[in-house]
């Protein structure tokens, strides 16, 4: 795949498209580490973008209490 530099403001950029962003799991705001290594760009993602325990708990309360009817009957 051939990208172009393009210019973003008064800086320069590379747009990548959805299916790019897709397959490196990457969305809008993510995070990327950028290393340059024998003259190759390496775009890696920072993990601190998976879900931390205070919002898994979050998530994993709103579901236990929007759905508590099937939960109880499962237990």
């Amino acid at each position: 795949m051939v990208k172009i530099i393009q210019r973003v403001g008064n800086s320069r950029g590379l747009i990548l498209d959805q299916a790019t962003l897709e397959a490196l799991r990457l969305k809008l705001g993510s995070k990327v580490q950028l290393t340059v290594r024998d003259g190759v760009l390496i775009v890696s993602p920072v993990e601190s973008d998976r879900a931390d325990d205070d919002s898994v708990d979050a998530a994993t309360g709103k579901v236990l209490s929007k759905r508590s009817r099937v939960m109880r009957r499962l237990a």
